[in-house]
């Protein structure tokens, strides 16, 4: 009788609860893609009509969707916004959509937003002085032959940190603005002639910042920033060389300049309607500023959507809120930076999905070259190739399916004469191994790329370590 008590009161063994990273989105027969699989990153190529936005990519966005997970979406084409409108109302997710762009009601203070980000212990310098510094970059891409030379990056990002540092230990947050990061660079000292000239002084945005900074009550942190900051602009920018200090400022200014003017300086340089930490309550935030219309800005206003949403969801706190975001970008070669391969590194941890689709290889390399490439396409785990005629990027996903060793078999027949002028024959037959693509190149030229002639379905390669010990499927999407 104690037995039967002891077995009926014992503590009872449960089957462990599904770990959520493995719930699944997307079957394809037997193998689904994950939540863990979509948090280690999706990178989606295809020549333009191979039917990766309205396949693969359509797919994906309706599954997120479908699944209450909030996010972001850059905008390239006109029309991305009207698409995402669709995939929301199919999904009944019409009610969490937010559209921010000139068009729309929404505004956001990017750098009071950046400054929110910061502990409170710090001024948000660094933090500010590496979003403006990732503007510039983008912003100056392919058009300066020193574009290579990393001091012109390292000097840009100097300039950037002390004029940042002196309005804030001037001004502090609440006063700082792009047009005072602006003004404070153009009116900088630049010899001693202009140092000893009262009437400069006076008009010198620069000047009467740094005197409102001496008068700041600073504690011993704040106040060696200060000398710093003053023997910065006093001291070393004056004495660099004209054509130096010309071309550093030029790289900043011509970086910031489309941000400061008409539509795009209300929308982002005024107040703030709408964040990135939206997202995190399931909000889908779809920047409706696409390239193709408002270019450089567009695309500038886009990136700092993107770092302040991968910045707000990397310090967010899982255990509280482990709702999953994603950032959708389709031509991503248009919105990439350096900071995207450190952020899709701990991605996971974040629940955070990064889907990327471009042409081809080339498009990126173009972007961030082949070293910042090949970073960034190392952290997107899920691959999915469509039809594509780059073969340089055919030859990238075969390598990326690998090879496999298959037994080949030859024969042959050789003749001969004997030693009365008779002919004689001799078979042979040999079987070697070969190492060869499992998917190669040309299978890439021969996908089917959707629309009426193939009955609306979109062939595609998906690579990837799949449960069953696959690294590769072939998996057809219909177009709706």
């Amino acid at each position: 009788m104690t037995r039967v008590f002891q077995q009926w009161f014992a503590p009872r063994q449960t089957s462990p609860a599904q770990d959520e990273l493995d719930h699944p989105l997307l079957f394809f027969g037997d193998e689904a893609l994950t939540l863990r699989a979509c948090c280690e990153g999706v990178f989606i190529t295809g020549s333009s009509g191979s039917g990766k936005t309205s396949g693969s990519g359509a797919a994906i966005a309706r599954a997120y969707l479908r699944n209450g997970f909030g996010g972001i979406v850059t905008c390239c084409k006109p029309d991305e916004a009207e698409i995402w409108r669709r995939y929301a109302r199919e999904t009944g997710r019409e009610r969490d959509l937010i559209f921010f762009g000139p068009r729309h009601p929404h505004r956001f203070n990017y750098l009071n937003f950046a400054a929110q980000l910061t502990p409170t212990d710090i001024r948000p310098t660094e933090n500010l002085t590496q979003l403006l510094g990732t503007v510039t970059d983008v912003a100056n891409r392919g058009q300066s032959s020193n574009s290579q030379d990393p001091y012109w990056a390292k000097a840009s990002q100097q300039l950037l940190r002390n004029a940042i540092d002196l309005v804030l230990l001037a001004r502090g947050t609440g006063g700082l603005t792009l047009e005072e990061i602006y003004q404070t660079i153009i009116t900088a000292p630049n010899d001693d002639e202009q140092l000893r000239s009262r009437d400069w002084q006076r008009s010198s945005r620069c000047m009467q910042l740094l005197n409102e900074a001496r008068r700041q009550r600073h504690g011993t942190t704040a106040a060696h920033d200060l000398v710093i900051t003053e023997n910065y602009w006093l001291k070393e920018f004056p004495n660099l060389s004209p054509r130096t200090r010309g071309c550093v400022i030029s790289m900043v200014t011509t970086g910031i300049d489309p941000l400061l003017r008409g539509n795009i300086h209300e929308l982002t340089n005024t107040t703030t309607t709408v964040t990135p930490l939206q997202t995190h309550q399931g909000k889908i935030i779809v920047l409706d500023l696409p390239a193709k219309s408002y270019h450089s800005a567009g695309i500038l206003v886009q990136l700092i959507w993107k770092l302040l949403w991968q910045q707000a969801t990397e310090g967010r706190n899982i255990q509280a809120n482990s709702r999953p975001t994603f950032c959708f970008c389709d031509e991503a070669q248009t919105f990439v930076s350096r900071h995207d391969s450190t952020f899709l590194m701990t991605a996971r941890s974040s629940r955070a999905c990064v889907v990327y689709l471009t042409q081809n290889l080339p498009n990126f390399r173009s972007a961030l070259g082949k070293a910042e490439t090949d970073a960034l396409i190392g952290n997107l785990v899920t691959r999915i190739h469509h039809q594509n005629v780059c073969t340089e990027t055919n030859v990238w996903a075969s390598e990326s399916i690998s090879k496999c060793w298959r037994l080949r078999a030859s024969s042959g027949t050789s003749h001969s004469d004997d030693s009365e002028g008779r002919e004689r024959k001799s078979h042979n037959a040999n079987l070697s191994d070969s190492h060869e693509y499992q998917v190669p190149p040309e299978r890439f030229l021969d996908l089917r790329r959707g629309g009426p002639r193939s009955n609306q379905c979109v062939d595609a390669f998906i690579t990837r370590p799949w449960p069953s010990g696959r690294g590769f499927l072939r998996v057809t999407f219909k177009q709706s």
